[in-house]
């Protein structure tokens, strides 16, 4: 349901910060999304 990302093995402490910042907002929006489908099951 969503694109994969990667965080380089090598990554800083800014760059695991921003990684788990964009997991964050892709799990919102997924979970808006599902929600989404739950209110409007279609035909």
């Amino acid at each position: 349901m969503g694109e994969p990302f990667d965080v380089p093995a090598d990554a800083d402490e800014a760059g695991i910060e921003r990684a788990r910042l964009e997991l964050e907002a892709r799990l919102k929006a997924l979970e808006s999304r599902a929600r989404q489908m739950l209110d409007n099951p279609g035909p």
